[in-house]
């Protein structure tokens, strides 16, 4: 069985990493050496129950100006939108700092872009940023960059300012990536950066990167979650369905509460402060580390499991590994061979299987 789930997870997470790179392989490649740096900001509001609408809103802009902000940035664009909360926003950069902040007024939207460096009007034009709103949403996106020979000396920051109830489409070459709150359907997808979000509520969340960090303060909803090469760390987590995926990275949610969990990293530790609900958790190479209050399938090959359970709880047990311990005050009753415990904790209740080549299992009570 352990062969059978790590020969899954590397299939899994190449496949992940393979749509990552030819997602937006393609404007890595064409990107400059610049930094890129995305965050949302904004305040949550709680957001009650989400309903996406379509509205058909008046577009208004400001003339585009070139003018130098308190930090001798150049402005070479500055326009905005009269648009409706609940609208889809839609980014597209390759090379770019981007900054999204949430909570303005429900019927504006304003775009800056500003740039730094000595080439900077010059790669202005070259990459060609182009600011759209029409049809209910608001693109934003930098067109793929024709080739130029030599160093670039340039950096631009593009800021978007959007209501908090906002759908969103986020596609980066590379780049850093925070975000404050958002109401809405969320895609998020970055080949190479860091992710850090806050508040993140809607009907769909999925959130992907081919190498960095994926952070979050809270996220609701059908939530996945992968990353190719770096650590997952959520403080908290409500939802149906949540899949959480690192090929080479840490798993840590301080709270997650769902119908199921799927929880995988190749080569990485899982550590949930306390989940509730079913779980499936497995990693090739690392220890895990849970408090559990429901049916759970566990597994790594070379890592120990330290599960903390209810005090007064039932389960039914099945474990295998060269060194079990079980708490006392948790009474199991069954039998015990080398290898293995096999019976029930308590009067018995949800299964909990699980399973190490190499590693210790310990039951703790709470």
């Amino acid at each position: 069985m352990l062969i059978t789930r790590r020969t899954f997870q590397r299939i899994a997470l190449a496949i992940i990493a393979v749509c990552l790179i030819a997602l937006l392989g393609p404007r890595l490649v064409n990107a400059d050496h610049n930094h890129i740096e995305v965050e949302f900001g904004g305040i949550y509001d709680g957001a009650e129950d989400y309903s996406q609408t379509t509205h058909e809103a008046s577009h208004s802009t400001n003339t585009p100006t070139q003018s130098t902000d308190s930090a001798n940035d150049d402005v070479f664009l500055d326009e905005t939108f009269s648009i409706s909360s609940g609208d889809q926003l839609t980014v597209e950069l390759a090379s770019s700092d981007l900054i999204v902040e949430t909570g303005s007024s429900s019927s504006q939207a304003r775009v800056v872009i500003r740039g730094t460096g000595r080439d900077a009007a010059e790669e202005f034009e070259r990459r060609r940023f182009s600011v759209d709103y029409s049809a209910s949403t608001l693109d934003v996106h930098s067109n793929p960059q024709r080739r130029r020979s030599g160093r670039v000396q340039a950096n631009f920051t593009v800021t978007i300012t959007v209501p908090s109830r906002m759908d969103a489409d986020v596609k980066l070459a590379s780049g850093d990536v925070r975000m404050g709150d958002l109401v809405g359907f969320f895609e998020l997808a970055t080949a190479s950066g860091d992710i850090e979000l806050g508040s993140v509520q809607g009907p769909s969340i999925s959130i992907q990167a081919a190498s960095g960090d994926i952070t979050a303060q809270h996220l609701d909803g059908p939530v996945s979650v992968s990353a190719a090469s770096g650590d997952i760390d959520i403080q908290h987590i409500v939802g149906t369905r949540v899949d959480l995926t690192t090929a080479s990275g840490d798993i840590t949610v301080n709270t997650l509460e769902a119908d199921f969990v799927d929880a995988t990293s190749a080569s990485g530790d899982v550590h949930i402060g306390r989940l509730i609900g079913q779980s499936e958790v497995s990693t090739a190479s690392g220890d895990v580390s849970i408090f559990l209050a429901d049916a759970a399938d566990i597994s790594t090959a070379s890592g120990s499991v330290s599960l903390v359970l209810p005090r007064g709880a039932g389960f039914d047990v099945d474990l295998e590994s060269p060194d079990i311990d079980i708490d006392g005050s948790l009474n199991f009753s069954g039998s015990r061979q080398r290898r293995t415990m096999r019976g029930a904790i308590g009067s018995g209740g949800p299964t909990l299987t699980v399973s190490t080549n190499s590693g210790s299992i310990e039951l703790n009570v709470e």
